[in-house]
């Protein structure tokens, strides 16, 4: 989607992002290869290649393709976060509404449509992040962290991201099946 948004807009992504939706939204400490905030950021894995990740896109395929790129690398904060989290939770948007227009579809414009049936969106990242829209009774979930410090395999974290989504949203996800 990423090459999509810079094949029809003429910018690169990092540009069209911050001008079309963080600029509007207010989230100022959002998007791509932020250099010199990294104290900002949660640290990710140590690598032999490339030491500490800090600050910089954990992927190695977005790293690759340096640093931009639609399915890694974007960097935000709490507050913006909210704000982001804000736009969805109170808009009349079609936007927002037509991610639910269809109830067959688990996935839709990068969200993990939690539940069948209900206005609950969620999306998470390799690294451990998390970000969980209820839209039928207007909260958010966010979750900043690292589960991949000081390397991958926390399988723990992994788990409890998962239950802590579960909570939010009142059961697991898909429709459980009832034996």
């Amino acid at each position: 989607m990423g090459k999509i948004l810079e094949q029809v807009s003429g910018q690169d992504l990092s540009s069209f992002l911050r001008e079309e939706i963080f600029a509007p939204l207010g989230m100022r400490e959002t998007g791509f290869l932020l250099k010199g905030k990294r104290d900002n950021f949660v640290k990710t894995e140590i690598t032999k290649e490339r030491g500490q990740v800090w600050g910089n896109v954990h992927d190695e395929t977005a790293w690759q393709m340096g640093g931009l790129a639609g399915h890694a690398g974007l960097f935000s904060t709490l507050d913006d976060l909210a704000r982001f989290s804000s736009f969805y939770l109170t808009t009349a948007s079609p936007l927002v509404a037509g991610l639910f227009d269809y109830d067959c579809f688990e996935r839709t414009l990068a969200w993990i449509r939690w539940q069948k049936g209900c206005r609950f969106l969620w999306h998470s990242g390799f690294t451990g992040p998390g970000l969980g829209l209820d839209l039928e009774n207007g909260r958010a979930l966010v979750i900043l962290s690292s589960s991949v410090y000081p390397k991958r395999g926390n399988e723990a974290w992994m788990l409890a991201r998962r239950q802590a989504a579960k909570t939010f949203f009142g059961g697991g996800y898909r429709e459980e099946k009832q034996e």
